[in-house]
Order: C-alpha cells, then structure tokens, then sequence
C-alpha cells in the first residue's frame, strides 16, 4: 500500500470518529465543554470527507479536477453549517452558579443553569456536570428539593456565563 492511501484510511476513521461524537451529543446528555470545540467538530464533521478525499486522490494534480474538488468541498461545507445553524448542538443552557462539589471527585459538580428565551424569561434547570474529556462533558438533570446531597460538599461558586447584573 502507497502513502496516498494510509492517508485516506486514517483520514476516513478521524472523521469517522469526530461524526460519531457530534451525532452522540445530538442524541444523549452528552455536550461539548465549550463553543470552540462546538465548531471544530461541526466543520470536522461537515466537510471532512470530502476534504480528505481532495487531499488524498492523485487527480488532484490536474487543474479541471481540482476546481471540481475544490467546488465540492465548499458546496458541502456550507450545506453543512446552514444545516448546522437549525440544530441546537448541546444546550443553550449557562452556568450561573456552581452550588456543590462532589467529595471524592471535586471535577463533579452541581450546577444552576439558565437558558435565556429573550422576552419570554428563563429556562431553569439543576444538573450534575462530570467531565468525560477535555471536549465533552456529561450533564444530568436532577431535581434539586429531592436531590441527596450527602456526598456533595457546598460552594457557592458565582460563574454568571449569561452576564446578568443584579441590583
């Protein structure tokens, strides 16, 4: 086997992988950590394939190949963030305050979280956020008057990610 087509197979399974994650945080409780990584793995996702496709194939060299390739990958790509811009990739939830931290794993943490819906108010919500990787995290909805907090130490932690200012 040439070097041309190590590159494709490794090319296919990185992008493999990068499309199974952003599908499994479109149907678990599974979220990105930040937007960043959000966008990474959206374009990754999006125009990927056909990137590694126009990277690897020998016919590239080939001036009327290449534009077709080229257009192709632009095509698809834009498809894909238009795509993108309909579907809510995690939550549009943010953190307010870190209210408790987990004795054993001081990562695991119980967070109030806000989603603002402009005039209509606010989406409330308590989760437990563990962290799985440095790109993904973990968050449950926990209801907080029936929640056993006996294995959770209080902190009171102010995040504010909405930037509210209170009187």
């Amino acid at each position: 086997m040439n070097w041309m087509k190590w590159i494709r197979i490794i090319g296919v399974l990185f992008w493999s992988i990068c499309t199974i994650i952003t599908v499994s945080v479109l149907l678990t409780e599974i979220t990105f950590t930040g937007s960043l990584s959000t966008l990474i793995f959206i374009f990754i996702t999006t125009s990927g394939l056909p990137l590694i496709l126009l990277l690897s194939t020998i016919e590239v060299r080939k001036r009327r190949a290449f534009i077709i390739w080229f257009f192709a990958l632009i095509t698809v790509t834009t498809i894909g963030f238009r795509i993108s811009t309909f579907i809510n990739f995690g939550s549009g939830f943010k953190t307010q305050t870190i209210t408790h931290r987990s004795v054993s794993d001081p990562e695991k943490r119980i967070e109030f979280q806000l989603d603002d819906l402009g005039a209509f108010g606010y989406n409330k919500r308590t989760v437990i956020v563990s962290r799985i990787c440095c790109f993904l995290q973990m968050e449950q909805v926990i209801d907080p008057e029936s929640f056993n907090y006996s294995h959770w130490k209080l902190v009171n932690e102010d995040v504010n990610e909405l930037g509210l200012k209170f009187p």
